[in-house]
């Protein structure tokens, strides 16, 4: 027969006060958690508005230096990009782990930032804070103000310029840099053209290719450079191989001739009727 379990007034009285002090810690733990939102959105709303402050001072100081820039060449171009951003407020963390907090609350908010551009190259200029720090790890930085950052089109890591002339120069010295690659790239495949067909007409019986090859410098064995080369091989098997210049002219890299040893070496040379040009 089963005993039931009967509880004192003075045992009734102390559950019940326990189920009252739980709830008191609940509303206690409520306000706080109320109250912590409310700061962590007013610090939110604070940090949101300073960020699309100093967004629009960007803004603005890209616009100026763009008028600058524009009195160098009109090509210079103002781009704005708009982004809407989410700025997340979270809680503790969710049960069963230890990564992913409750999202308490959302704020989105437009955001614009701006960069110049010069049509029709790949360059951008970005519009940035340059802060300088001191010796000490625990110094503050120095804000210089903002200042422009070249990048793209062969530019990367370059310093920051308050100069628009400066910035002007360096991409009119890289384009003429670059014009003047290609007109050499044209040049030297123009010379390897005129060669090959040259060759051509004059040995119609050869085999004749052109290409490229990799030569070590002489004095730097590390460093190097790429060539362009005809290989000749004549009707009687004798090989050739030249390097072409810019100029059409050609210098003879190598020669390898039909011969076993040395015997046919000198019977093939004693062969030979040398032109005298004189």
């Amino acid at each position: 027969m089963a005993q039931t379990l009967t509880l004192t007034t003075a045992e009734l009285a102390l559950i019940e006060n326990a189920r009252k002090q739980e709830i008191l810690n609940q509303e206690a733990k409520a306000l706080q958690n109320a109250a912590k939102l409310e700061k962590d959105i007013i610090e939110a709303e604070a940090a949101i508005k300073k960020e699309l402050a100093e967004n629009n001072d960007q803004v603005e100081a890209a616009t100026e230096f763009l008028k600058q820039l524009e009195k160098l060449n009109p090509k210079y171009k103002l781009i704005q990009e708009d982004a809407i951003i989410t700025r997340q407020i979270k809680g503790e963390y969710l049960p069963d782990t230890k990564y992913e907090r409750e999202i308490l609350k959302e704020i989105k908010y437009n955001s614009t930032l701006a960069h110049i551009t010069l049509e029709g190259t790949p360059f951008k200029i970005e519009v940035k804070k340059h802060f300088v720090y001191g010796n000490s790890w625990s110094s503050r930085a120095t804000d210089k103000g903002y200042k422009m950052l070249l990048i793209g089109g062969g530019f990367y890591n370059e310093r920051l310029l308050s100069n628009p002339k400066t910035l002007n120069k360096k991409i009119e010295d890289k384009q003429e840099e670059d014009r003047s690659r290609a007109e050499a790239k044209i040049k030297k495949a123009s010379a390897v053209e005129f060669v090959f067909d040259n060759l051509s007409i004059q040995y119609p019986d050869a085999i004749i290719i052109k290409g490229t090859e990799w030569i070590r410098n002489n004095w730097n064995k590390q460093g190097g450079e790429t060539i362009d080369i005809v290989g000749v091989k004549l009707a009687n098997g004798i090989k050739m191989k030249f390097r072409v210049y810019p100029d059409k002219s050609i210098s003879k890299l190598e020669l390898i001739l039909p011969v076993k040893d040395n015997y046919q070496l000198l019977e093939l040379m004693n062969g030979l009727v040398i032109r005298n040009n004189n």
